[in-house]
């Protein structure tokens, strides 16, 4: 493999408690213990090699712990890349300060819920578009990744153009979907919301990444090259279609394989402690787990979701949506072939 991806768990704090958190866990305050780090910094090291490397920074709230972060940062090797994924709604007076020696290596992603966290925090949208300008003007890179639906997606069209708005100047923006959980399959009001609105949806995404030159990027299976296996049955992350490049690390120093398991701890698949290499987590494919053998995927939720069969989706998104998502996707990358065809031609005077 080129690089690996170690998504790490350096806490269960979190100051937003959002009810639809896919992360059920009780927030104790723990972190990432001194020990655990060191054995995951030597772990990462043994598995890397030369080969690229990249850490991912979760939580909770990554950035009420700055010593872990800290400490992790500091044991790095040099060529290591790291992300950060945050709220961006409480960072500490001298956070970014700490951060400032690795921003050339460090991507901060701003995970922010919309309006679902405007509604629940008035304000909230405002300030942490603060922090992150702030990040921004100080030489960081920062991907606001952001949810623009609402329960029924009937106002997707526009929640997107005024998030746009809001984040323009920002040279990316990935536009996730609805954080709020069960609503995807059989939702009557979804898939009306949908239909009167997916394609203008797909044509703005279009237009600001090729008129404008901001980089929207949504994984909602609309982007060419996005995965029809990157969904979830309970909500907005994705589940690895390319096991073992990327492998979630808990608090404790035991191996997940997806951010679901990490955060209810069912089934770990190795940990830091044992010495385990990629080769030796490559092997725990799946037939060790009963159903899964056509896709031949280590990740349990393969086979409690889908019964083996990759194609089937009912648990998130139904068929009707899957139609309309995928005819969305070629009708968006039309636009982006046209559109960028005209603006080689005409360069921007042509809107």
């Amino acid at each position: 493999m080129s690089a690996k991806h170690y998504l790490t768990y350096v806490n269960d704090r979190c100051n937003m408690n959002c009810p639809y958190c896919y992360d059920s866990r009780k927030r104790t305050g723990e972190e990432m213990p001194d020990a655990v780090i060191d054995a995951c910094l030597d772990f990462y090291r043994r598995t890397a090699g030369d080969e690229a490397l990249s850490i991912m920074f979760l939580g909770g709230e990554p950035s009420l712990s700055p010593h872990v972060l800290r400490r992790f940062l500091e044991g790095a090797g040099e060529s290591w890349f790291f992300e950060l994924m945050t709220n961006a709604f409480n960072w500490q007076p001298d956070f970014l300060d700490m951060l400032r020696p690795y921003r050339k290596r460090l991507t901060i992603i701003a995970s922010y819920d919309g309006m679902f966290q405007e509604r629940r925090k008035p304000g909230s949208t405002e300030r942490v578009l603060g922090n992150i300008r702030m990040a921004i003007s100080r030489g960081f890179m920062v991907v606001p990744c952001w949810t623009t639906t609402d329960e029924t997606v009937g106002s997707l069209f526009e929640n997107a153009r005024k998030l746009i708005a809001d984040t323009a100047g920002f040279r990316r923006l990935f536009i996730k979907r609805n954080c709020h959980h069960n609503i995807w399959g059989n939702n009557a009001a979804y898939l009306q919301g949908l239909a009167a609105n997916i394609d203008r949806y797909a044509a703005l995404l279009a237009h600001e990444r090729i008129v404008r030159g901001q980089y929207v990027q949504t994984l909602n299976r609309i982007e060419t090259g996005s995965d029809l296996n990157c969904v979830h049955r309970k909500g907005t992350f994705s589940c690895q279609t390319g096991f073992p490049s990327q492998v979630v690390v808990g608090m404790d120093g035991a191996l997940y394989p997806c951010e679901l398991y990490a955060s209810n701890h069912r089934h770990p698949i190795g940990d830091v402690w044992k010495g385990h290499d990629m080769d030796a987590l490559r092997a725990m494919s799946a037939p060790d787990y009963a159903g899964a053998a056509r896709r031949n995927n280590v990740c349990p939720w393969w086979n409690e979701a889908r019964n083996g069969d990759w194609r089937d989706c009912s648990g998130c998104i139904n068929d009707e949506a899957d139609n309309m998502l995928f005819a969305a996707r070629g009708k968006m990358q039309d636009h982006l072939d046209r559109l960028g065809r005209l603006k080689a031609a005409f360069g921007g005077g042509y809107v």
